[in-house]
């Protein structure tokens, strides 16, 4: 087994926030899997075969119940990019474990979003289907927002080289690394620097790059990064993928077992969503009915993923895990209001104020 993870039963993770489906999800994930397909992801077929039963047609359905026609197929393909992506190149790959090597191809496809005017990458297949999401992404978004799109992307690529840094080396980051680095090393934040797009709005530029907006798309980030962690252990145990997640970390760090780490990961979660909820509610009294509209998309990440991790079979597990309603915790582990003890992620808990 890989990075020495046990196999751990996923506990209930606490749900606060409701969400609503799209309709349109059947659809958006039979058009998911011909795009894949269009642009020969995953070329061989047992990655193939998992990606097929990713259902990221179900996920951006559920992340937008008010989506537009065809927007809402650009998120749903966004997703199917980022997850092959990730485990063809990052977890799997050689690249991820040769940062100098790993920079001169993401290069290349951060240039197809910079400038997709350009019409040959060289035969990449990634190149070539990134620059088709930001030409897509272009019909229906101002250039603010795929400015902010662009450099999430650049900020994820970047994080990318940080970690295959470390594997060339073979070192492992310390509980705060690994914290700063989770917000961008999930793609999360180009997910939610779409949101707005996707459901046919703009959150002014003002709003936006408050501080206190930016740290809730980071605290989302994290949140979303760390539910994975939980979800995704076993998956990176029978694929001797050599990732490292927050249980890892936390085990190593602390000295305990991986159940220990477990329980203490849960617990550090839980307490980063009651400082999302609040710095919400903070933000919210005082926002414009975009950023209002936004922020409540944002918090949908936390349902919508976790109905994704039980039934899209992304996350490969020996539990019989039960459906969507029946796995949720009654409440947090950790109500606590006080920050984490983790100085790159603390200073969002002083947003609070008194």
């Amino acid at each position: 087994m890989g990075v020495g993870v046990e196999r751990l039963k996923v506990p209930p993770l606490w749900c606060p926030v409701s969400s609503s489906t799209h309709p349109t999800g059947p659809a958006l994930e039979a058009g998911t899997i011909a795009w894949k397909e269009r642009f020969r992801l995953f070329p061989d077929a047992a990655p193939g075969q998992r990606l097929e039963g990713c259902s990221t047609g179900p996920l951006a359905a559920r992340l937008s119940p008010e989506g537009l026609a065809g927007r809402l197929q650009l998120g749903a393909d966004m997703h199917t990019f980022m997850a092959s992506f990730d485990d063809e190149y990052c977890d799997e790959g050689n690249l991820g474990r040769s940062p100098g090597e790993f920079s001169l191809v993401l290069a290349r496809m951060l240039r197809a979003a910079e400038a997709p005017e350009i019409e040959d990458f060289g035969g990449d297949r990634y190149a070539a289907a990134l620059r088709d999401l930001r030409l897509r992404l272009g019909r229906y978004a101002s250039p603010v927002q795929v400015s902010r799109w662009v450099s999430a992307l650049r900020l994820y690529f970047f994080f990318l080289v940080w970690e295959a840094g470390h594997r060339s080396r073979g070192s492992v980051p310390d509980l705060d690394e690994y914290a700063m680095s989770r917000i961008d090393t999930g793609s999360m934040r180009t997910h939610l620097m779409v949101l707005d797009v996707i459901d046919g709005y703009e959150v002014p530029a003002t709003e936006m790059e408050q501080i206190e907006v930016r740290a809730l798309v980071e605290i989302m980030a994290t949140v979303i990064g760390w539910d994975n962690d939980i979800f995704s252990q076993y998956k990176e145990s029978v694929r001797d993928s050599g990732s490292w997640n927050l249980i890892s970390i936390l085990a190593r760090e602390r000295h305990y077992s991986h159940a220990e780490a477990l329980t203490d990961a849960v617990a550090m979660r839980d307490r980063v969503v009651t400082l999302f909820l609040l710095l919400r509610a903070k933000v919210s009294a005082h926002a414009s009915a975009e950023l209002r509209r936004y922020l409540e998309s944002v918090g949908g990440w936390i349902p919508a993923n976790i109905d994704w991790s039980l039934t899209s079979g992304r996350y490969p597990n020996p539990d019989d895990l039960p459906q969507f309603a029946d796995f949720l915790a009654a409440g947090p582990s950790d109500t606590s209001t006080q920050p984490l003890p983790i100085p790159s992620i603390a200073w969002w808990w002083g947003l609070l104020g008194d």
